[in-house]
This record gives C-alpha cells, sequence and structure tokens, in this order.
C-alpha cells in the first residue's frame, strides 16, 4: 500500500501542448485549478453537486440531479450563471454500464460516452471522443485507487497508445470534516493542468462517482 501511495506522489501532471475540448473549449483553461466537487447535504435527489475553486471559492458548475421521471435518470451541469452546457444520463440496459453526454439540456446532440464501472472495487474507465478544436480522436482513462479519492486521469491525444498518454489531472480526498463523517458526503479535490476541457473531466468524476456508489 505504501509503495503505490509512492507511485501516486511521483507521477508528475503535465499541462497539454494544446487545448483538448469535448464540450467547450472555453471549459480549457491557461492555469492549473483544484476544483472542490462537493455533494450537497440536504437535495431532494440526494445527487446535486457544486464545483468551485477551491481556493477563491469562484462557482465553476453546478450540477442538478433532479429527473422528471427518474432521480438517477439526467443530471443537467449549468455554468456559473446558471446556463445548461450539458446534460448526462445512466443508459441502466446497456451491455457495459456507461454514462451519455449531451450538449445543452436535452438529449439530441450527443456528445460522448462515459464507460465506467468496478471489477473487484477497482475502477474501470474508458472515454473517446474527436477534439472539437483539431479534430483529433482523443481516449481519456484513470488510473489508481478511486474509492481512496487516489487516482490520476490521463488523455492519449491520437490514440497512440499507453507510451503517448499524459497524466492531465487527479483526485485526492481532503481532509474528513463532519460532512463526509456523518452525511457520508464525497467531497474531494479535482486538480487539473491547463489545456484540457474541465467540463469534461468534471462529469467523468460524477459519471465514476455514482457508478461507485451503485457497486
Amino acid at each position: 500500500m505504501g509503495g503505490d501511495i509512492s507511485k501516486f506522489e511521483a507521477v508528475q501532471l503535465q499541462p497539454l501542448p494544446h487545448p483538448i475540448a469535448a464540450v467547450d473549449q472555453r471549459f480549457c483553461l491557461q492555469q492549473p485549478v483544484s476544483l472542490l466537487i462537493k455533494e450537497k447535504i440536504f437535495s431532494f435527489s440526494g445527487d446535486d453537486f457544486s464545483i468551485k475553486d477551491a481556493t477563491t471559492g469562484q462557482v465553476y458548475f453546478k450540477v442538478d440531479g433532479r429527473a422528471l421521471l427518474s432521480l438517477r435518470e439526467k443530471k443537467t451541469f449549468l455554468d456559473a450563471y446558471g446556463q445548461p452546457i450539458m446534460n448526462m444520463k445512466q443508459q441502466l440496459l446497456a451491455f457495459v454500464p456507461n454514462h451519455t453526454l449531451y450538449y445543452g439540456n436535452d438529449s439530441q446532440n450527443k456528445i460522448l460516452d462515459i464507460r465506467a464501472h468496478f471489477t473487484l472495487m477497482k475502477p474501470k474507465l474508458s472515454v473517446n471522443f474527436t477534439d472539437k478544436i483539431s479534430g483529433i480522436p482523443c481516449e481519456i482513462g484513470l488510473k489508481g485507487n478511486w474509492l481512496a479519492r487516489r487516482s490520476l486521469i490521463w488523455i492519449d491525444i491520437g490514440c497512440k497508445g499507453e507510451a503517448n498518454r499524459i497524466f492531465v489531472a487527479k483526485v485526492t480526498s481532503p481532509l474528513l470534516t463532519g460532512r463526509t463523517v456523518f452525511f457520508d458526503k464525497s467531497d474531494y479535490l479535482l486538480t487539473v493542468m491547463p489545456g484540457i476541457d474541465i467540463a469534461l473531466l468534471v462529469a467523468i468524476c460524477v459519471a465514476l462517482d455514482e457508478r461507485s456508489r451503485d457497486k
């Protein structure tokens, strides 16, 4: 276990040589950011999140987990101004469990699928998309222990294989608080390097969190 922690700490995150966007180029920041993903304690659905800069408190996204037919059917992601930028639906009947991401607040324009599941409590993540800026195919994956909130997110620009992977983000858990102890709320930090679409990474984290709770 100590060796795994050492390996996790030794990995250096890298900025991308050019912006890569799946949702919108405006979410490709020019500086690193640590986002606090904080699940609301008292919400109707139990699946609402807010996403803020862990240092400044600036709001980046809100996630509305309410759905018309099922509390787990749809999550709408709002920007800092309350405008819907994307929504995510869990495909419960899919052969490989996945979440589908769409633009805006409807299910007409698909962005991509987030294939996330757990085998023997270990996360399996596969996300493939085409960069909106360059048209280059990309793959995103996960390494580490998601349940312990010690995970690394990598991207393979061009889908060239393991040697081409760049670690662009990490997920860590802050100190225990009353929220995490008494309310079983999964507050954690998503640290992201410049260039990668933070909206996509936030959606991936929410999907992984939901799949881990299902497990």
